[in-house]
């Protein structure tokens, strides 16, 4: 099961951090953006071998923020001036003010790392 999900961890992980911390990336622009980093992974898995699957996961990081990052900054440049973004029309209407969303991306942060040194505690307790 880590094989086949070491496939899509690295573009879903990739999604998830443009989402929190790059604001200028759109939906129209991440999903080419997982597409070629499952398109990467998958050809690892297949032409190349010799790469562990566990670097599948860097791979297709990288991919999907690279290629979603690179069409971001072209659908700007080809973007209105003074065209405000649909992410940012969005969380004015949704939170009253963006520094809510932030605050959420910090918490969730908190509990990952309270809970990868719990599961740190619980592998010293063992034999």
């Amino acid at each position: 099961i880590n094989l086949v999900g070491s496939i899509l961890y690295g573009p879903i992980l990739a999604a998830f951090m443009l989402g929190l911390a790059g604001r200028f990336v759109r939906g129209r622009d991440l999903i080419p953006g997982l597409a070629a980093g499952v398109a990467v992974n998958l050809y690892l898995a297949g032409m190349q071998p010799g790469v562990s699957w566990l670097w599948w996961n860097v791979t297709g990081f990288f991919a999907a923020v690279v290629v979603a990052a690179a069409l971001a900054r072209f659908h700007k440049a080809r973007e209105a001036p003074g065209g405000e973004p649909l992410s940012r029309f969005r969380l004015r209407h949704v939170f009253p003010a963006e520094t809510a969303l932030r605050g959420y991306g910090f918490r969730l942060i908190g509990v990952f790392i309270v809970l990868l040194l719990f599961l740190v505690f619980l592998q010293g307790l063992g034999p």
